[in-house]
């Protein structure tokens, strides 16, 4: 590390202020008040599960309704809203947000302690991946209680799955199976365990009778994600005439940290050019350390890497047809993201002793400059979103007849406007009063 950072103020310092800088934003900006999906997946589900008619039956098919065209059976979230709402009396949005973001502290602590495990590495080292993670470039994840909750609660599930099948010992490996029965009901990507599982048992010679109720178990799960649930329209076609298409989708995806559309169009032509150059780069990272047989140094930090690729891989599959420009939603930027961060831990554990501080350096300059930008870019748009829901919060409460769905169906105004009969939701006194 350069000398100026043997400081330990300084070291603490430079690896706090981006968790810190996040948090305020957060508290700064975030609502009570629901948007989007929050209608239906959270209060439609408050409606329907605490119904005075309804059945034992008709709250286990609440809990288990297919979400967004069958993409998702979401019951582990909908557990976390009816626990929140069963300890407080009321939904607050803002503290399902908080949940939501609590996971990147999890999923932080997660990989430091992989990381770690390599000798002579100190804190200040996981520096440039605090920075990487901790932006406001996902902020519809950040400041959306169904998407903080769901999406970010299935990367840590997947994450915490696979570090257990990669550290644990014998029994310990079945402790994985409920929390993959969380994951598959929180998010489908959760079904990528299934091969990336069975190969890391195969190498770390895991025995049969461990491997054989793993594998019933994760068969069971799927068979019920499957069960009764409609699934969109398969894109197979897109696939197999276009798969230009779902490559470009995938590179830009993976690079997104570095792509950004509300520039200059040569400036972001530029950008989305090296965001895909970024995705390609990762690619051939990933397939080089698999030549190099980096499984055998940290089987973990490997092993999350393609699964995040192959995340991306899956979301490039089944967003193509919604557009090509989804590649570089905020949405999604969660996963490029991580994927660079991780990208920095298997470079530096890779590097030698004279490289590291290069690597180090390039990868901090990295993380502080696209925060920095995030913060010009991204910034305007959560202050923008904030006003816009104390403004909708404002008219909800003068006229909760006409809700605050603007440009939404007539359906999400009466859901709205039932939770607040029903005393699930009420629209606080401060936001009553406007941005």
């Amino acid at each position: 590390m350069p000398p100026f950072i043997r400081s330990k103020p300084l070291q603490y310092l430079l690896l706090g202020t981006p968790i810190a800088a996040y948090f305020c934003f957060f508290f700064s900006y975030t609502v009570n008040y629901p948007f989007g999906d929050d209608y239906y997946f959270i209060l439609d589900f408050f409606l329907d599960f605490f119904d005075s008619s309804a059945t034992f039956s008709s709250r286990l098919a609440a809990l288990f309704r297919p979400h967004n065209l069958g993409d998702y059976r979401p019951a582990f979230p909908k557990l976390i809203f009816l626990l929140d709402i069963l300890l407080f009396g009321k939904v607050n949005f803002s503290r399902l947000q908080f949940y939501g973001n609590l996971n990147l502290l999890i999923i932080t602590a997660l990989l430091w302690r992989s990381f770690r495990a390599e000798a002579n590495i100190k804190l200040i080292a996981f520096a440039p991946f605090v920075w990487l993670l901790f932006q406001l470039q996902y902020r519809p994840v950040t400041f959306w209680s169904t998407a903080a909750v769901v999406n970010l609660s299935s990367l840590t599930l997947n994450f915490w799955v696979l570090h257990i099948l990669c550290k644990a010992e014998g029994r310990r490996i079945l402790w994985s199976i409920p929390i993959i029965l969380a994951g598959i009901c929180t998010g489908g990507s959760a079904m990528l365990i299934l091969p990336f599982g069975l190969i890391v048992m195969l190498y770390r010679k895991t025995g049969w009778r461990l491997i054989a109720p793993w594998l019933l178990c994760f068969a069971v799960f799927i068979a019920l994600f499957f069960w009764h649930n409609p699934r969109p329209e398969s894109n197979i076609h897109i696939l197999l005439s276009q798969p230009q298409r779902i490559l470009n989708f995938f590179f830009t995806n993976v690079g997104s940290l570095l792509g950004r559309k509300r520039l200059s169009p040569a400036l972001s032509s530029a950008s989305i050019f090296a965001a895909r150059l970024a995705g390609i780069a990762a690619v051939f990272w990933l397939v080089y350390l698999l030549y190099r047989k980096y499984w055998e140094r940290n089987l973990y930090l490997l092993t999350m890497l393609a699964f995040l690729l192959a995340t991306c891989l899956l979301i490039a599959y089944g967003r193509i047809n919604i557009g090509e420009e989804l590649a570089l939603g905020n949405r999604n930027r969660i996963y490029s993201l991580l994927a660079m961060g991780i990208i920095y831990l298997l470079a530096f554990e890779f590097a030698k002793e004279k490289q590291r501080s290069i690597i180090w350096a390039f990868f901090l300059i990295l993380g502080i400059s696209s925060s920095l930008l995030s913060l010009r870019m991204d910034l305007p748009e959560v202050k923008s979103f904030s006003h816009d829901q104390k403004t909708a919060a404002k008219a909800n409460a003068l006229n909760p007849e006409k809700g605050n769905m603007v440009a939404e169906e007539a359906f999400g105004k009466v859901i709205m406007k039932r939770t607040q009969e029903r005393g699930y939701y009420t629209v606080p006194d401060k936001l009553k009063q406007g941005p």
